[in-house]
């Protein structure tokens, strides 16, 4: 192996909505940051109670409870368009420490930063799978704009570190805004092209969602990995990452794919062997920085401590 290096960086200012490739970015404890927004610091959600979770960790439905909305959730149990999918399309742009969201590239709506001139509307008591808190929310105008986009009741709200990382695999103390389970996901893009080749078709590597990719690493070898540094970072990586429908969404368009892929494919060999029970399907690694810095295109990722004993799957 040579030495890896980052061959690409994109944060997702807004959770569920598109990325943006960036040249550089300072990673934190809770993830990377760019031009002062976070990464994942802001989510859609939602008080409407027919939209319909695809995941059922959404549980009963509590009135004055805002939920927060993925690609993969439905307006309705009567919708049978490609549903949330769409939130593909909503683009964020950072501004300052501000943002500017974009339909398809077009309708631009501005949300400032502090720095801007940002306005208190308040806190709304905000779910993220299970974990309850309150977020800032960021207006009438945005949740007008999102609410008329999206075909349902919503809003935008901001949550500033107010979780913590999952603690399932390794005790840690980093902060999170609206992210799944973890500050970071990255994974070579190698194993990219290797899941490409098996399909027999091209998957982007946006699909999967990474903050990080490198380059010149032996396709799967990301699941070997315990420990290592990015850019001189120290970070541990605690588990496989779950692959969900999203991965199906073009990144590009907000269409579902028809054809089951890129699961129909990892099925055939990423399924982990966790339990006797458990066996989901993996794809990447997430990450647990234990520092903060610069990283930038082209930072060595370096390994100094393998998964012992290393994970299975088939």
């Amino acid at each position: 192996m040579t030495n890896p290096r980052i061959s690409d960086i994109r944060i997702y200012p807004v959770k569920g909505c598109a990325g943006k490739d960036v040249a550089e970015a300072y990673l934190t404890r809770g993830g990377l940051v760019v031009n002062g927004v976070k990464d994942h610091q802001y989510v859609v959600v939602s008080t409407d109670p027919g939209f319909v979770r695809a995941n059922p960790k959404k549980g009963e439905y509590k009135e004055g409870l805002y939920y927060f909305l993925t690609q993969r959730d439905r307006r309705s149990k009567q919708d049978r368009s490609q549903g949330l999918s769409v939130m593909a399309l909503i683009r964020p742009e950072t501004t300052g420490d501000g943002l500017r969201l974009t339909w398809d590239n077009k309708d631009p709506i501005d949300i400032p930063g502090v720095m801007l001139g940002d306005f208190n509307y308040g806190d709304l008591p905000t779910k993220i799978w299970e974990d309850e808190f309150l977020a800032e929310d960021k207006g009438d105008r945005v949740a007008e704009w999102l609410s008329d986009h999206l075909g349902l009741r919503a809003r935008l709200v901001r949550a500033d570190a107010s979780r913590r990382a999952k603690q399932d695999y390794v005790e840690n103390d980093n902060p999170i805004g609206t992210q799944d389970a973890h500050p970071v996901h990255w994974f070579p893009i190698e194993s990219v092209i290797e899941l490409s080749q098996r399909m027999g078709s091209d998957i982007s590597w946006q699909a999967f969602r990474p903050q990080v990719v490198v380059a010149d690493m032996p396709a799967q070898y990301e699941h070997r990995i315990a420990t290592g540094e990015i850019a001189g970072i120290p970070f541990i990586d605690p588990n496989p990452c779950y692959r969900c429908p999203v991965t199906m969404v073009d990144p590009k368009t907000g269409i579902v794919r028809k054809d089951g892929e890129p699961l129909k494919t990892l099925q055939t060999y990423k399924r982990w062997r966790k339990s006797e029970t458990e066996r989901p399907v993996i794809f990447g690694e997430n990450m647990l920085p234990l520092g903060e810095g610069i990283i930038r295109v082209g930072s060595q990722l370096t390994v100094s401590g393998l998964r012992d004993p290393p994970i299975e799957y088939d």
